[in-house]
This record gives structure tokens, C-alpha cells and sequence, in this order.
């Protein structure tokens, strides 16, 4: 039984190592990519014009969400604020346009058995309508904003490929859910905007 366990962690090692060490050296070359990338990006500016400083860079923040919603809104020029977090501007904000709240770093998913729309996130289950008033109230602490200019509407940015087959036609259907793809993103922002 020993041996058979001793072999069975060998083989395990023979297998992983050699896959731990390509990611090893797959992200050390990617850095600097990442790197150039970011400082000629335009987060990279609008963040300058913000704050009067450069934002810091972050490993491997081109692969992230964040960063490439960002870079598709200002290179289709599409009318969609960046509205800095308190906590940590110059890394996260939010989206904001004609009273509308745009997140992008969640997936809605729905579960038939109860009918209801829920976010999973670090493991645990949310409510949709509960993290949508959270995150309205989230972004009016940042913001400060007045009677004015409130945020009346929360909008899911989902990328196609994120979806489950069974839930693309409740998507279609719902009002709180934009899908997009990197060719089709401006379309269907600037669509939803003229309604």
C-alpha cells in the first residue's frame, strides 16, 4: 500500500512540475508585454488626467476585465463615465452613464428550482437584487452624488462566453443584462444608450 502510494505522488509530480513551470515561465514573459501594453493604454492617461499622477501598474492588469471594458469604451468613444473607487481609484471604479451603473466584473445566473436570479461570488451566493442595491450604494459613496444625477438602473456587463446555453434565452429576455463580444461590444452599448 505504501508503494502504491508513493508511486501514485511520483506520478503526480511527474505531471504537474513540468505545468507549474511553463505557467512559471508563460507569466515571466508576459510581464513585460503586460507591462508596455499598460503604459501606453488609455487607462493608463485617463488615470494621469484624474488624479495628476500616474496610476501604478498592476501585474498582469491588461488580462483583467476592468481594464479591457475600459480600453473598449474609449477606443469606440462611447459616452460612459469612469467613476473612481474611494478605497482604490486608480485600480477599480465604475461605469456610469444616463443614470445607468454598469458591472462588469459578475455573472447573473439563474436557478430554475427557485426561479430566482443569484451572483456567485468568492464562493458564496447572492442575491441579484440585494448586490444591485448594494453596489448602487457603493458607487453613491463614491461619487457623492446629489438628487440630481442618481443611479436608477443597474446594468450587467456579460461577456457571450461566460453564459450557460440553458440561460441565453432568460438573458435575451431580461433588462438587467447586456451580452457582448470584443466586435459587437459598441453596438450593443450604443443601442441600449439610445432607448
Amino acid at each position: 500500500m505504501k508503494k502504491d502510494g508513493k508511486l501514485s505522488q511520483a506520478l503526480g509530480l511527474v505531471f504537474v512540475f513540468p505545468i507549474a513551470i511553463f505557467m512559471a515561465l508563460f507569466l515571466l514573459l508576459y510581464t513585460p508585454i503586460d507591462l508596455v501594453r499598460y503604459c501606453f493604454s488609455n487607462r493608463r492617461k485617463e488615470m494621469k488626467r484624474l488624479y495628476g499622477k500616474r496610476a501604478k501598474y498592476s501585474w498582469i492588469v491588461t488580462l483583467t476585465d476592468h481594464y479591457r471594458i475600459f480600453e473598449l469604451i474609449a477606443k469606440n468613444n462611447l459616452p460612459i463615465l469612469f467613476i473612481p473607487a474611494c478605497e482604490n481609484p486608480c485600480q477599480y471604479g465604475y461605469f456610469y452613464c444616463n443614470q445607468t451603473l454598469f458591472l462588469h466584473d459578475v455573472v447573473p445566473h439563474f436557478d430554475v428550482e427557485s426561479g430566482n436570479w443569484y451572483i456567485v461570488q468568492k464562493h458564496d451566493e447572492d442575491d441579484l437584487y440585494g448586490y444591485m442595491e448594494a453596489e448602487k450604494e457603493n458607487f453613491h459613496k463614491c461619487t457623492g452624488f446629489n438628487e440630481n444625477k442618481k443611479c436608477e438602473k443597474v446594468i450587467f456587463l456579460v461577456k457571450e462566453k461566460d453564459l450557460y446555453d440553458e440561460e441565453k434565452d432568460l438573458i435575451e429576455a431580461s433588462d438587467f443584462i447586456l451580452t457582448y463580444n470584443k466586435k459587437n461590444f459598441a453596438e450593443r452599448i450604443n443601442r441600449f444608450l439610445s432607448k
